[in-house]
């Protein structure tokens, strides 16, 4: 705004009330400050090549920024800001890094072992047919495609179809084994699918820098699935118990009906005939005596409760 209009030095919460003050509406504030991560590389601008025949302004940028891209070399950039000129300073777009690892402290950022959490990852994973995990680790070397600078695809785009080709590569190897045996054949698989194709880059190599062993993926995934198949079997067990407590209690319940017929039926008998008196006191001295017995050894029932003891 101040490239427009006179602006005293106002906190940005004055601005907003100042704005508002007027009928303004203001939606948000934003801290750009709190977005950046890792270190910034600012370069001096050395010469800027004007390209036509574009429906944009493309300058073609050589700037000096020392050791940051690890060559010493000057960084060729491509952009259609116009507001520098030779001699200026600006801040360049490196590999956003973690400021720690021992090429951040030595001052060469686009070399970090480490990724911002919100940057890109360090390696990339892959499963080789036989469950262990890889993590790969390539640098990608490419040449700016003037021509399709404009409209073409950007480095994230790079990036992804390294990555798929990389995960593909890996995940159809056999074993791990042949994998760290020759790990150029990652490089030459993705090289030859032709991933720059449509994109303003041009890649010129793809180097493996590391591969490292990482997890037993395949192990895992057995072991969940053997927890999982434990955890159903015990489920099936508990269902099948339950319905043998269920038929349990269903057939001490037709006992207990029964047993309650009893006396019904021997007073049928009486009536009709078919019990005499004695035959009934014989046999309460038979259940008295087999409640005796049960009670001297132990196991019987209480003949007042019915219990067992």
């Amino acid at each position: 705004m101040r490239e427009y209009v006179d602006l005293p030095h106002l906190a940005p919460a004055d601005l907003e009330q100042a704005l508002v003050g007027l009928g303004l509406e203001v939606e948000s504030i934003v801290d750009l400050s709190t977005t950046v991560r890792g270190q910034l590389v600012v370069g001096q601008v050395l010469d800027i090549e004007e390209l036509t025949g574009f429906k944009k302004p493309i300058r073609f940028c050589r700037v000096d920024v020392g050791a940051a891209n690890g060559t010493g070399e000057p960084q060729e950039i491509v952009c259609g800001a116009t507001n520098f000129a030779p001699g200026d300073r600006v801040v360049v777009p490196s590999t956003i890094c973690c400021g720690v690892c021992p090429p951040c402290r030595a001052g060469v950022p686009s070399q970090c072992d480490r990724a911002n959490p919100n940057g890109p990852r360090a390696t990339i994973d892959a499963v080789a047919q036989d469950g262990i995990q890889l993590k790969a680790k390539a640098r990608v070397t490419v040449r700016t495609n003037i021509d399709r600078l404009v409209g073409g695809a950007g480095e994230e785009t790079i990036i992804a179809r390294v990555g798929e080709g990389m995960v593909s590569t890996i995940g159809s190897a056999v074993n791990h084994k042949s994998v760290l045996e020759n790990p150029d054949h990652i490089s030459k698989h993705i090289l030859s699918k032709g991933l720059d194709a449509g994109t303003a880059y041009e890649i010129l190599s793809i180097d493996i820098a590391d591969v490292d062993v990482g997890e037993n993926i395949g192990a895992k995934l057995q072991i969940d699935q053997a927890n999982a198949d434990k955890q159903i079997a015990q489920a099936k067990a508990e269902e099948r118990r339950a319905m043998a407590v269920a038929l349990e209690q269903e057939m001490r319940a037709r006992v207990v009906e029964a047993e309650a017929e009893v006396p019904r039926a021997m007073a049928e008998a009486f009536r009709q005939g078919n019990l005499g008196i004695m035959d009934y006191y014989r046999m309460k001295n038979v259940q008295a005596d087999t409640s005796m017995r049960d009670s001297i050894a132990g196991t019987g029932e209480d003949p007042s409760s019915g219990q067992k003891r």
